[in-house]
């Protein structure tokens, strides 16, 4: 059992589409990758964000030095 002082983010998300990342802009850094975000893996080398656990916080966009996160 777990009990919680606040709702689930991912369930009570307030943002409609979930970022992602333009792979022509993105020079593979790992910045991103290493901020600890559940959503963000690497798959061949190449940065990714999972959809279903994205919240739109914005805090990967916020950090990536290219620009290359931003939300379709």
């Amino acid at each position: 059992m777990v009990i919680a002082r606040r709702p689930c983010v991912l369930l009570s998300r307030q943002h409609d589409e979930a970022y992602h990342i333009d792979t022509d802009t993105c020079v593979r850094c790992g910045i991103c990758v290493r901020l600890g975000c559940p959503a963000i893996g690497v798959e061949e080398g190449q940065p990714q964000i999972d959809p279903a656990l994205c919240t739109g916080c914005s805090l990967c966009a916020q950090a990536c030095p290219k620009q290359a996160i931003s939300q379709p």
